[in-house]
């Protein structure tokens, strides 16, 4: 007579959306071109995996370029606040841009939930005579 055993092995991925940052801060609104503007960003990027991404939109666009993508955060059964700080230098270009900050991960498609900033001033730097 044989003897069968049976196991039973189950387990679980706890999954979770990407939520609006928490916090976005940027260092001044009103720069001199050529000058460095601080971006910081902390949110919540979910699971399995996220990222943090700043965008800057320009003044006449309605298409965010992507300026920085954070390394993605692997979580196995948790989610996963992530802050990260970003130098971008501003060109006299960008007068009027606003930044964007958006936790993404795999369960959202395209810019994920986001804070935006105000609008830039870039002060043109002349040369002295």
């Amino acid at each position: 007579m044989s003897t069968f055993y049976y196991l039973w092995v189950s387990f679980f991925l706890i999954t979770g959306n990407a939520k609006k940052p928490n916090l976005f801060q940027i260092s001044s609104n009103e720069l001199e071109e050529k000058s460095s503007v601080g971006l910081n960003c902390s949110a919540d990027v979910g699971a399995p995996k996220g990222n943090i991404k700043i965008w800057k939109l320009a003044q006449n666009s309605n298409t965010p370029e992507i300026i920085y993508t954070s390394t993605d955060i692997h979580t196995e059964n948790c989610t996963h606040s992530v802050s990260v700080s970003h130098m971008y230098t501003v060109i006299r270009g960008d007068n009027g841009a606003l930044f964007q900050c958006s936790s993404q991960n795999s369960l959202n498609d395209g810019v994920g939930p986001s804070l935006k900033s105000g609008r830039i001033s870039v002060i043109c730097k002349f040369g002295s005579f």
